[in-house]
């Protein structure tokens, strides 16, 4: 995961109005990058097919906003709050996700690349379809979420909460998830979604159950 954190941000992005940035992007067809975007507030914008390379976003507040089919290269959220959004089929590559929270966003068939999810919260986030390649979800929450049907390679996972989410189809094969939590998750009747991942004796015991056996110990 080594490549997955390192985000060489501009050394002084400059400040940028988003709204502008994307009016501009539009009439030149070009991409946003090497901008810093702080306190912003936005609901209901259009920010969708827009390209984005080298930026910074810092407590930011987007709500019911637009980003489907977007792309994100070298990017860093801090301290945002981006809920509700759509963000399908977009692609990330090089990202790092801090202190956020996208609550309820939609991220349906998204291609996440060398990125970081740090201490950030993704309830009721939908990731259907989606493909995970040197993802590390650290410290986050994605509780409830859809995580069904993903291709997932080389995904670290370091005290992430998954509990009560749909893991259908997503196969976890060589994902350590030892010290995460797992409780309550939905999977195939045979457990398929995590043949050949490292569990711990609780998470074992707790499967078990799901059988009718008891488990003493």
């Amino acid at each position: 995961m080594e490549s997955a954190k390192k985000f060489l941000l501009p050394q002084e992005p400059l400040d940028k109005d988003l709204t502008d940035a994307v009016r501009l992007v539009r009439d030149t067809a070009d991409e946003i990058s090497d901008l810093k975007i702080c306190g912003q507030v936005l609901s209901g914008g259009d920010i969708s097919k827009i390209d984005f390379r080298n930026v910074l976003f810092r407590d930011c507040c987007f709500k019911e906003c637009n980003f489907t089919k977007s792309s994100w290269i070298n990017a860093h959220f801090q301290c945002c709050s981006i809920t509700n959004c759509c963000f399908e089929n977009a692609y990330w590559s090089k990202v790092l996700i801090e202190e956020c929270k996208f609550t309820g966003s939609d991220f349906l068939a998204n291609i996440f690349k060398e990125s970081i999810f740090k201490d950030s919260y993704f309830q009721y986030a939908n990731f259907n379809e989606s493909r995970f390649e040197n993802l590390l979800i650290d410290g986050s929450r994605l509780t409830n979420s859809e995580i069904s049907e993903c291709k997932v390679k080389n995904l670290e996972l370091n005290r992430a909460v998954l509990n009560e989410s749909n893991l259908f189809r997503t196969y976890l094969r060589g994902v350590d998830i030892t010290n995460s939590d797992i409780s309550g998750v939905i999977l195939s009747k045979d457990f398929a979604e995590l043949r050949g991942a490292a569990i711990n004796s609780i998470q074992a015991a707790e499967l078990i159950r799901t059988f009718g056996i008891k488990v003493e110990f």
